[in-house]
């Protein structure tokens, strides 16, 4: 399946997006504790996340300008 981040899947086309503000999604292969959440959450994406379980994480550090990494 496709991922999205910030915008819906609707009939195989991206559609609703975000009118919001990503700050480094991650995607672990296990969930997380409820102190782990909260401890992200307190880094207000300023941090890395932590590697264990770790599968994918999306910095977007562009704060700025016309271009996005991927």
């Amino acid at each position: 399946m496709p991922l999205r981040l910030g915008a819906y899947g609707e009939n195989g086309a991206a559609s609703r997006f975000l009118n919001g503000d990503l700050a480094m999604p991650a995607i672990y292969s296990r969930a997380l504790s409820a102190a782990e959440v909260t401890a992200r959450f307190k880094t207000q994406a300023l941090e890395p996340p932590s590697k264990d379980g770790l599968l994918a994480c999306w910095p977007f550090v562009e704060e700025n300008g016309d271009k996005v990494a991927d």
